[in-house]
């Protein structure tokens, strides 16, 4: 099995149009390349994948392509059991006119960030969303890229670094949309919204529906709710989960 570079974890802690980006086919991987700024592009792609970027060298990635590496075996709809209001306020959000930065609350960074990639991705049960809905996504790690992006067409910005006011502000009014993950300790009043814990009823469902067994999907729900990267840590270890199999890249990288 081909292995997926991982990210960085963020969690609990605490075809590019911007200038002078040039883009760069690394096996299956394009790279968009400036003086330090890798932006990691899959592209469509069916079956295994390789991710021949470094993280270190990466200061922003294309959400779809974020998940892919975070997922392991979990399918993206069980992020969104019992979720199904805060799913249609942030698309609400980005369908309007960009005008302040969405604060999305939830227990970590992380699981902010695979809900609203699971949230731009699939319809509830697993149904992809129209790819045309929304402009591309991206989870950005330094001002460095946060700058070349903003120059670029309208997009949404995904923040893991804290983002200057005045950076914010020059993003907003060229039209992109910013997201910027909150978690605790930050305070859930200034959220824009706030995500309830996952559903273990709804969640076991979905578990279900992507190959689980009854009982393991019960059980995993349950872990999931209380925490979502203990979980994701156990499907990684788990020699029987294929994190290239079935939904979760499948249908993801082919939507």
């Amino acid at each position: 099995m081909n292995q997926v570079t991982p990210l960085p974890e963020h969690e609990n802690q605490d075809e590019s149009e911007a200038p002078h980006l040039v883009a760069r086919q690394t096996g299956d991987v394009e790279q968009t390349v400036d003086h330090g700024v890798a932006v990691a592009n899959t592209g469509p792609v069916a079956g295994n994948i390789t991710v021949n970027v470094a993280p270190e060298t990466e200061t922003a990635v294309e959400v779809d392509e974020w998940w892919r590496r975070w997922a392991s075996s979990l399918p993206a709809p069980f992020l969104l059991a019992d979720r199904h209001d805060a799913v249609t306020h942030l698309r609400e959000c980005l369908n309007a006119k960009p005008t302040r930065p969405i604060g999305l609350y939830g227990p970590s960074r992380d699981e902010v960030i695979a809900f609203t990639a699971a949230a731009l991705l699939t319809e509830h049960h697993g149904q992809p969303v129209d790819p045309d809905s929304f402009p591309v996504a991206y989870v950005v790690f330094s001002v460095h890229a946060w700058t070349h992006l903003a120059a670029g067409p309208p997009s949404i910005l995904i923040a893991l670094f804290d983002v200057p006011d005045a950076d914010l502000a020059g993003a907003i009014s060229a039209g992109h949309h910013v997201i910027r993950p909150m978690w605790p300790p930050d305070d859930m009043a200034r959220a824009t919204i706030c995500l309830p814990r996952i559903a273990r009823d709804e969640g076991s469902d979905e578990l279900i529906m992507a190959g689980w067994t009854p009982r393991a999907a019960d059980r995993d729900a349950a872990l999931g709710r209380r925490n979502l990267r203990a979980l994701r840590r156990k499907l990684a270890a788990d020699p029987r989960a294929d994190p290239h199999s079935g939904w979760t890249i499948g249908k993801l990288a082919n939507y």
